[in-house]
Order: C-alpha cells, then sequence, then structure tokens
C-alpha cells in the first residue's frame, strides 16, 4: 500500500507495458481519470512477439513503469522478460497491474494467483520494491487494495544530490540481448554510455537468466531476447555510475563495431575490482627505439581467405623473401597456434572469435617488438578482422584477401578436409555449413586461379615496396 500520511511525487514519465494495446489504453485511462496523473506523460508499448530495442530503450529511459498483465493469461514469458528488463534497469518500483479481472469467476483467487507468481520475483531482485494491482479494483468492490496510481505515486523525499560519476574500464553488467545475430564473448562491439562512444568486449559472459524462475543458466553465447550477466572492458576508461544510483551514467547501449546496428541495452552493477588497481607500466625502450634498431617497419601481414585458398603457402613464401633481404619476421599460422595458444579452442562461432582475439593481441605484442608478422587465418567474420587491425596503430595491419572460388578450395583440398567436412565428418566447416564474410576494403587482394604461389609472394612483396614498407 501506498504510504498516504507522506507527500506523493508522479514520475515525469511513465511507461505502461501490456500484453495487448486496449488493455494498455484501458490503464492509462485510469491513471488520467485521477487528478494525480491528469497531466502526466504516458506512453504506452506493448510486448509483441520480440523483445525489441525500442522497448528495452522506453523502460531505460522511464522514471517508472507499470507492466500490465491480462487475467487470464498471467504472467507469460513476454511479462515476465519485460519485468526482469525494468527490474535490471535500476528503477526502485516496479508495479505490474492486473486487467480484465471483472470476465473472470472467482476474480479474486485469479488476482492473488498472479501476486503470488510476481511477488516471487521480489527475492531474485532486493532493490526493487515490486507492488501488484488490479485494474478496476473499485469495480469490483475491492476497497482495501491499492490502486495503480496509489502505486505508481511514489512517497517525495526531494531531488537526491547528484553523485560524482566514477571512472573504470572494466564492469559487471547485465546486458538485454535484442540483436539478430548473438552476442559472443571476445568479439569488439561499440558501446555508448552518455554521449561516449567506446570498443568493448564482452571478456565473460558469466550466465543467462530464466526468466521464469531467475535461475542462472550456464551459456556461451547470448540470443535475441537473452538477459544476461557479463563482465564488461572497454578499450578507454570511461565515466558511468552504478544503475541504480545513476540511471542515465549506468545504461549503456551496444552497437555493431564501426557504428552498426544496435544489438542490446545494459546496465551497470558495479566496477570490477581488478579495473581499479592496474595501471599501464611505462618503459624506456619503445616502439619507436625497436623500430629504429631493426631499421624495419613493423607491420601486421594478415592473410584471410578459405581453408585452400593458399594463405600459410603464399605467406611461408613471403616470409622467405623478408628473410632473405635481412628482415625480422614471424609467421602465426592457424593450424601452428592450435597446437599450443590456442589448443583448448573449437570451431564453433564463440570459439572463432576467441581464437582471433588471442591472435590478434600476440600480433600486437610482435609489431610492439619491432617485428613484421605475417598472419594466416580462415578469419572468416569481418567483425573480428577489424578488432585485430584495430589492436595497432594505423598503416600496421595490411589486410591479404586470398581471393580463390570455393570450388577450387574443394579440387585442392590440401588436408582433406573439404571432403570429410562434405561427408558430414567436421561440423561448422567455413565456406560450408559455416559463412565467410570476403573483405569489403582491403589493402591487398590476391586472386589465386591461374597464378602461382610465388607470383602471389612477389605481388605482396612488390605491394610493400610501392607502400614504403621495405625502405
Amino acid at each position: 500500500m501506498t504510504d498516504t500520511t507522506s507527500p506523493t511525487s508522479v514520475p515525469g514519465k511513465l511507461l505502461i507495458v501490456a500484453s495487448d494495446a486496449a488493455l494498455g489504453e484501458t490503464a492509462a485511462a485510469e491513471l488520467r481519470g485521477g487528478a494525480e496523473f491528469g497531466d502526466a506523460e504516458i506512453a504506452i508499448a506493448t510486448t509483441g512477439d520480440r523483445l525489441d530495442a525500442a522497448l528495452v530503450a522506453a523502460i531505460a529511459e522511464a522514471d517508472a513503469v507499470a507492466i500490465v498483465t491480462d487475467a487470464a493469461r498471467g504472467c507469460t514469458f513476454d511479462l515476465r522478460t519485460a519485468m526482469v528488463v525494468a527490474a535490471t534497469s535500476g528503477l526502485a518500483r516496479l508495479v505490474v497491474a492486473v486487467g480484465r479481472l471483472d470476465r473472470l469467476p472467482r476474480a479474486d483467487e485469479r488476482f492473488e494467483a498472479i501476486r503470488g507468481d510476481v511477488l516471487a520475483f521480489e527475492a531474485g531482485f532486493a532493490d526493487v520494491d515490486f507492488h501488484v494491482v488490479p485494474i478496476g479494483g473499485a469495480a469490483l468492490g475491492w476497497e482495501s487494495v491499492d490502486t495503480l496510481a496509489g502505486a505508481l505515486a511514489v512517497p517525495a523525499h526531494g531531488t537526491p544530490a547528484a553523485l560524482a560519476p566514477d571512472h573504470a574500464d572494466q564492469f559487471s553488467a547485465h546486458v538485454v540481448w535484442t540483436g539478430a545475430a548473438p552476442l559472443l564473448p571476445g568479439r569488439r562491439y561499440d558501446l555508448t554510455i552518455g554521449s561516449r562512444t567506446v570498443a568493448a568486449t564482452v571478456t565473460d559472459l558469466r550466465h543467462r537468466l530464466n526468466v521464469f524462475d531467475l535461475s542462472h543458466l550456464a551459456a556461451r553465447r547470448l540470443q535475441q531476447e537473452d538477459i544476461g550477466l557479463v563482465n564488461l572492458s572497454t578499450a578507454e576508461a570511461i565515466d558511468f555510475a552504478p544503475v541504480g544510483e545513476d540511471r542515465p551514467m549506468g545504461t549503456f547501449r551496444i552497437a555493431e563495431a564501426g557504428g552498426g546496428a544496435t544489438l542490446a541495452y545494459g546496465f551497470i552493477r558495479f566496477a570490477l575490482r581488478r579495473a581499479t588497481n592496474l595501471a599501464w607500466q611505462g618503459l624506456d625502450v619503445d616502439k619507436a627505439a625497436r623500430r629504429t634498431l631493426m631499421g624495419q617497419r613493423a607491420c601486421v601481414l594478415w592473410f584471410t581467405g578459405l581453408s585452400g585458398s593458399g594463405k600459410s603457402t603464399v605467406a611461408n613464401l613471403v616470409e622467405k623473401q623478408l628473410h632473405a633481404r635481412g628482415r625480422f619476421t614471424y609467421i602465426l599460422d592457424g593450424d601452428n597456434v592450435r597446437h599450443g595458444l590456442n589448443r583448448d579452442l573449437g570451431f564453433t562461432e564463440a570459439d572463432r572469435v576467441e581464437n582471433i582475439r588471442r591472435v590478434g593481441e600476440v600480433a600486437k605484442l610482435f609489431v610492439d617488438a619491432g617485428v613484421i608478422v605475417l598472419a594466416a587465418f580462415i578469419s572468416p567474420f569481418r567483425a573480428d578482422r577489424r578488432m585485430a587491425r584495430d589492436l595497432v596503430g594505423d598503416g600496421e595491419f595490411l589486410e591479404i584477401y586470398m581471393e580463390t572460388p570455393l570450388d577450387l578450395c574443394i579440387a585442392r583440398d590440401p588436408k582433406g578436409l573439404y571432403k570429410k567436412a562434405l561427408a558430414g565428418q567436421i561440423k561448422n566447416f567455413t565456406g560450408l555449413d559455416s559463412p565467410y564474410e570476403p573483405p569489403e576494403r582491403c589493402e591487398i587482394t590476391l586472386a589465386t586461379a591461374g597464378a602461382s604461389p610465388e607470383e602471389l609472394a612477389s605481388r605482396v612483396i612488390a605491394q610493400l615496396e610501392a607502400s614504403g614498407y621495405l625502405a
């Protein structure tokens, strides 16, 4: 029950999330019929078949949320999902209203059953005050229960003082995933908080929430409409506040890297302890000093293409020519690193992302050491190749696309992998049952059909010379 002995305040932005538009309008009409909410800014949204980004954004931006369900439907999956989103978004109070009770026999029993289902959520969200009210309770003769207006008009305690934001680059956060493509730990995304956008990576997917009982489910990815608890790392430290203390400074948006489509909204719980006790150690010998000592311009030559396109063969020949010229080089080969550094990884999409993330970090270290590093990896996803590029400086990453038709790769099949994949013995094989995304823009394209590996290697060397990498 609302404390009627204290002054109350009406939320500035009120969002009604209803199972259907007519029910939402009924709830809004009840509010507007009272004195307190006559002039309130009320928006109505419906849950629909999918929890989309617009609904999550509306919940994140609202000062108060009322989730309205049809008494006959009760707490369905879509309404439970909306409740979890609202409860993780930093709201201190969540109101669930039950409508169309007058259409049911024994309406009081049905209301109490729904009320019990909703209040079971309260144990999972200790910082959220749940209220369950009927719509049209007065018409049912329920004088002792609270009203929708009463539950939404909160005790007035004045405006809290603004808190100075914290500063960190690693966080624990709830993420509501709305993108069609799954969230994959290790993949680089754009994170926007306030007016700032930075590169970010999910370093750990702690669990996925079961919206029916709030149990924690093990997961390696989040699919559309999933809600999970993650650890996040940003490329630069950002100003933030826990969402329960400052909703705008604790709410962020995740999009595809490079300014792509919105994929998720998230809510920061706290900064990770290790984010505040680490600092970059400055060293006297830097990349420029090593470059001068070695007398060469360090860079990454990233060979990408289908299995059998000739990546390792051409990379090996390029390294031989560079070595003959007295250049310091090292090859990171897709098969070789899986014997050591990445021996724990398989070939699922998530493992492929982590494979390239690790290799990208190693390549970055080689460039910092002044070495020309040649990386030969299928690296099927553009986002992951972009991530590897972003790890090094401008002009230090050259993407080399081995443009080879699939039928030619199958005909070559130097390791017999296509034969096994076509026979169903290998799953998630790039080019067959797992996609390959060709570069949209790259520094060098090598059309391999009709050209010898030696000719292709010479083209790479010629391009390096023309671009000043071997001066």
